[in-house]
């Protein structure tokens, strides 16, 4: 009788464990790929911002930076989800101070340098769950 208890038990917590890892590594569909996209898109952006200048060229380079560490925190499966939304708003800033470069700069290679950039911002703000806004870039 005792035994059959702690049976039931443990088994009741290695259910709760389990569904707790589950929560832990749920991801949205699709990020993965899009963090992927980002990391990639902002790693070319910056090896080829040495001829814009600064402060693009530095900007570039934290932007990277800071996909290339939300992607490897998308990969990990033990990150939250507040995390992985947390690592992102610091990718969001480094994307909006590109942006601004890229405007002061008023260049057509830096626009179109921006743009596969841009696209893979927004893939990752949809599988997140929040919406781009065109007027605004965010």
């Amino acid at each position: 009788m005792e035994s059959g208890r702690n049976l039931k038990l443990g088994m009741t917590g290695a259910v709760l464990i389990a569904v707790a890892a589950c929560v832990t590594v749920s991801r949205p569909p699709g990020l993965t790929q899009s963090a992927e996209k980002l990391d990639l898109t902002s790693r070319t952006l910056a090896d080829r911002s040495d001829t814009i200048g600064p402060p693009y060229q530095p900007d570039a380079h934290e932007l990277a930076m800071r996909a290339h560490d939300f992607r490897s925190m998308v990969d990990t499966a033990s990150v939250s989800r507040d995390d992985v939304s947390a690592q992102f708003d610091l990718v969001a800033r480094s994307y909006h101070k590109m942006r601004e470069d890229a405007e002061h700069a008023n260049t057509q290679q830096a626009f179109s340098e921006l743009e596969p950039v841009t696209a893979a911002y927004r893939d990752v703000k949809h599988d997140l769950g929040r919406a781009y806004r065109d007027d605004t870039g965010d």
